[in-house]
């Protein structure tokens, strides 16, 4: 599906497949989930990963952010990237490669010399 993502006329100059193992951090979640869950509920960004935290640290390990709330230092499960799962075709550097060319080719010859001297063509 990614392939075809590129090779369609007017849709993607490139695409990038990363495969993930996320298997090394056991993530603790509550069994019980509440009727009244909404997004606002999930995590934005970062997973809480199962740590032992002695209840004296927990209380050294929350911050203040701007409005006051508390802000917990979560320790992030382990990911690692799978890179010979990935064809090279749809490799993160085949991606940066096509990606900058792609840039490249459609600003002005004035713009980013740096980069185009470092492009081999």
């Amino acid at each position: 599906m990614l392939r075809k993502l590129v090779t369609e006329p007017d849709v993607y100059d490139c695409a990038c497949l990363l495969v993930i193992d996320g298997t090394q951090g056991k993530i603790k979640e509550s069994d019980v989930i509440p009727d009244d869950r909404g997004p606002q509920d999930e995590s934005a960004s970062l997973v809480a990963s199962e740590a032992d935290v002695s209840e004296g640290q927990e209380d050294q390990d929350q911050e203040q952010d701007q409005d006051g709330d508390a802000i917990e230092n979560l320790t992030v499960a382990p990911v690692y990237l799978l890179h010979d799962q990935v064809p090279n075709d749809l490799s993160a550097g085949s991606f940066f490669d096509k990606l900058v060319r792609s840039a490249v080719a459609r600003t002005p010859v004035a713009m980013y010399p740096i980069v185009r001297d470092r492009l081999p063509d």
